[in-house]
């Protein structure tokens, strides 16, 4: 993606990018603070990813996900204030969505606050469905549209989600669905 500034890349991180990275989660997060040495130790654990949003050679964003033998799951994706709204994240998540069906995981998930309305029209828009609501009814689920169910209760909760039940029956209605 070419912005009028330059050509926007999603690349695995390297060490100078990392007070990058730390600055676009301050800008994302500031009720967090993560130091360089947070986001190393995020990379360094197993089946955790640390990729880095340049534009040239400046960091503009982060995207941090966990991978297991059949899901990858979505912890951080941050731009830069200045970079909203350019499509910038779109890519981000597009090429994790790309990447996942390359490596053979069959579903990609991203958890979000039910009040952030952008990011959850972001993820509408790349191909995401909403399956659930947290129990604390503030956390929304979402997985790309398209992947085969990788368990019995969220194969029912998808069938909910095409039936068009109402967001609050639809964990009952699994539940229901697979009671013995």
């Amino acid at each position: 993606m070419i912005l009028a500034q330059g050509w926007v890349d999603v690349r695995w991180y390297r060490p100078e990018h990392l007070p990058g990275l730390r600055a676009v989660h301050a800008a994302c997060y500031p009720h967090e603070e993560w130091t360089v040495e947070d986001f190393a130790a995020f990379a360094d654990r197993p089946g955790r990813v640390v990729k880095s949003i340049t534009l040239g050679e400046r960091v503009i964003g982060s995207l941090l996900y966990r991978m297991t033998d059949d899901a990858v799951s979505v912890a951080r994706l941050g731009v830069l204030p200045e970079y909203r709204r350019k499509g910038v994240a779109t890519k981000a998540l597009l090429s994790l969505v790309g990447s996942t069906s390359l490596n053979r995981r069959s579903a990609c998930y991203i958890k979000l606050g039910e009040l952030n309305k952008a990011a959850v029209e972001l993820v509408t828009k790349v191909g995401f469905l909403h399956i659930d609501t947290h129990e604390n009814g503030r956390e929304v689920v979402f997985r790309v549209a398209g992947c085969p169910p990788v368990s019995m209760y969220e194969d029912v909760l998808l069938f909910a989600v095409k039936r068009k039940e109402p967001t609050r029956k639809r964990r009952l209605f699994a539940k229901r669905a697979l009671m013995p």
